[in-house]
């Protein structure tokens, strides 16, 4: 099975790490940004990266042995989240399904959830990515798209066939409305993603037969 593409988390560091020492220190760095980002926010982070610091448990010198400051940690944790996408929907790949019925309720599910995590509205969300953290976003964004393309034509034993254009717009239409849903509550989340489960099998449903459809 083909696997999302690589991301380079070195792209936003002054230097990678090699042993599994640096490495942990860099993942605490990482996710104390992670849970950072949401409570104080971006800007908060980029103008100063001490709470960084403090939260990781690591020195100025190596915080700053890896990174440039705030806005190249949160740019390497963008990139970390597009690789978690990508290996999000290379899980839903390798599962059985039913039906493609099934395929659209889990897709739904799993990036609900994604959506969820406040460092992923922040960054993604809220248009906070670096320059080349979209260009990550573009490759791992087409990669998710084809997948979950190629899974409901496969498991609907090839009664249901998107267009090259019905599939953008599928995965469009899915997207804006995992957005709204993420401005909810419970219970009103709840029923907006059970919503867009049957927003989302009615557009598919209008594929069925082919390109030929009536």
């Amino acid at each position: 099975m083909t696997r999302s593409p690589l991301i380079d988390l070195a792209s936003a560091m002054r230097r990678a790490p090699t042993q599994e020492r640096s490495k942990a220190k860099v993942r605490a760095i990482l996710d104390a940004a992670d849970e950072l980002l949401g409570e104080l926010g971006y800007d908060t982070l980029v103008a100063t990266p001490w709470p960084i610091v403090e939260r990781a448990g690591v020195t100025v010198g190596v915080f700053y042995h890896y990174f440039e400051g705030g806005e190249a940690v949160l740019e390497a944790l963008g990139l970390r989240y597009f690789e978690s996408a990508g290996e999000l929907v290379d899980a839903l790949a390798s599962r059985s399904y039913p039906g493609w019925e099934s395929v659209v309720d889990a897709v739904v599910d799993t990036y609900a959830g994604f959506y969820g995590r406040p460092s992923v509205r922040e960054l993604w969300l809220n248009n906070r990515l670096t320059a080349v953290a979209k260009e990550a976003g573009r490759e791992v964004n087409d990669y998710i798209y084809r997948t979950i393309t190629d899974l409901l034509e496969r498991t609907s034993g090839g009664t249901l066939r998107l267009t090259p254009m019905g599939a953008r717009i599928t995965n469009s239409i899915g997207d804006q409305l995992l957005r709204l849903v993420e401005d909810e509550a419970e219970p009103a989340r709840a029923e907006m993603i059970a919503e867009v489960k049957i927003a989302m099998r009615s557009y598919c449903r209008t594929f069925l037969g082919g390109p030929d459809r009536p």
